[in-house]
């Protein structure tokens, strides 16, 4: 298969992200991305559920401090679960929980249990749509067990 991009705007770089959880790759203007692969190492995955977790900065400035909350999502696809540039495949995933207050604007924490430890991650809304997800994955699949 091969997956050919062109860009037209000589002043703003463009980003593109490929199917099978990969990284984005950066595209200067006027760039031609040319993308070889057999088609049996693409898989095209289907999105199956998201979850906005929380990375909060504290800034120290002039006369303050500031608390920055920056909000991005965990995506949870048929093979992997992605976290900014971060891929976890389902094989290494053993499980997901969470605790956090039912119907509360408190933070709350998302556990990501892998082979390679336990990933916390904060969040401000349940995740009942990722877990429902992720567990109807592993009733489907019997190696996810």
């Amino acid at each position: 298969m091969k997956i050919d991009v062109t860009f037209y705007s000589p002043f703003i770089p463009y980003y593109v992200t490929f199917p099978s959880c990969q990284k984005k790759q950066s595209i200067l203007s006027y760039d031609t991305l040319t993308v070889e692969q057999s088609f049996s190492e693409v898989s095209f995955m289907d999105l199956l559920a998201t979850q906005h977790c929380i990375e909060i900065e504290q800034q120290i400035k002039w006369t303050e401090k500031v608390t920055v909350e920056t909000v991005y999502e965990m995506k949870l696809y048929d093979e992997c679960i992605t976290v900014k540039q971060e891929r976890f495949p389902l094989t290494s995933i053993f499980d997901i929980s969470y605790r956090k207050k039912p119907h509360s604007q408190d933070m709350g924490f998302l556990y990501l249990h892998t082979a390679n430890g336990v990933r916390t991650f904060y969040i401000k809304e349940e995740p009942t749509s990722l877990l429902s997800a992720y567990q109807q994955l592993k009733l489907d699949r019997p190696e996810l067990r």
